[in-house]
């Protein structure tokens, strides 16, 4: 039997709707969150910890942060074990 030639094509919606963001709860670090990046500017604050009335031990993920972790994820299990396949990626915002 010879070489399966297999291709994954990646589909990736970078539309406004893809920032829409939902609450998980548990404290969560995702792909895109930058703010470690900004502990810089804390310097400039009260030191206040601001969340929804209820909501302190929730991260608000969106749709396009669960599109990047996909995708990674994806990525990298074909590093492991399928390093041979082809991979495209078909992104569109309307």
């Amino acid at each position: 039997m010879g070489k399966k030639d297999i291709s994954v094509v990646f589909v990736m919606d970078q539309s406004g709707s893809m920032c829409v963001s939902q609450p998980i709860q548990g404290k969560h670090q995702l792909k895109g969150d930058k703010v470690k990046e900004m502990n810089d500017l804390k310097k400039f604050g009260d030191g206040s910890d601001q969340f929804l009335q209820g909501e302190r031990n929730v991260t608000y993920v969106s749709r396009m942060q669960c599109l990047q972790a996909a995708i990674s994820q994806q990525i990298q299990d074909i590093g492991n074990g399928a390093t041979d396949r082809k991979v495209g990626l078909v992104s569109f915002n309307d």
